[in-house]
């Protein structure tokens, strides 16, 4: 795991420096091609660090419903569960 400092902005105005771990995006991890496919919204909204927020993924090769209909399954999906060990080692 490595870790990149982020800074915090509004506008011009500094908020706070925090540390993050970079984590790998979700079809880097899953091996699944969606990031050549494209026809996944995790992909195209970038969002492959945090892809259970992300309404319509395509985990299992169809299309996973919104927040509130996927979370269950997310939070049991090795994926979710490495992201959630890999932020609590970066504190």
């Amino acid at each position: 795991m490595f870790r990149k400092t982020i800074r915090l902005y509004i506008g011009d105005f500094f908020i706070k420096e925090v540390i993050m771990a970079s984590l790998m995006n979700c079809w880097e991890f899953k091996k699944c091609g969606r990031e050549v496919t494209g026809d996944c919204p995790a992909v195209t909204k970038k969002q492959g660090t945090m892809c259970w927020m992300v309404a319509g993924t395509m985990c299992g090769g169809k299309p996973q419903g919104t927040f509130v209909e996927k979370v269950g399954n997310c939070k049991k999906c090795d994926y979710y569960l490495y992201t959630q060990e890999q932020k609590a080692a970066a504190g």
